[in-house]
């Protein structure tokens, strides 16, 4: 970024970002990761598929509310995948998961990132990593 923005060095590229909110906004997207992928670490969501969704589901059953923060969400495929979690491999069976009572959250720090989970279209490659229950439900 320092090159490309022409500063001299750190403490001017520095002085840049605390002045320019488009140069910070820059910078933030070049420091982040956005390494992600549906079914990512998929033992994971075997974990809350097996142990947490059947407790999730008897709490709001019970007229609780359930709140899923996906933080640092990237473009997002990991809160798609959580919901395909909650909402189970048949979607007779989901609407517990479809309730007012469940509501998941997705956030990242680079506005890119946001647009793209907000946008929800991957391309047909990426699919590839949804587990074929879900990818037929789904």
């Amino acid at each position: 970024r320092l090159r490309s923005r022409g500063a001299r060095d750190f403490r001017e590229y520095v002085a840049l970002v605390r002045s320019c909110a488009e140069e910070r906004a820059a910078m933030v997207t070049a420091l982040t990761t956005n390494h992600t992928s549906f079914f990512r670490e998929v033992h994971h969501f075997d974990h809350l598929r097996t142990t947490l969704a059947p407790e999730l589901r008897r709490k709001v059953e019970a007229g609780s509310p359930i709140r899923i923060w996906s933080a640092g969400c990237s473009s997002g495929e990991e809160v798609y995948s959580i919901a395909m979690c909650l909402l189970g491999q048949h979607p007779g069976n989901s609407h517990w998961a479809r309730s007012s009572k469940v509501r998941l959250l997705a956030t990242d720090i680079a506005q890119p990132m946001v647009e793209a989970t907000r946008r929800a279209s991957y391309p047909r490659a990426a699919a590839d990593s949804i587990p074929l229950p879900y990818r037929a439900a789904w």
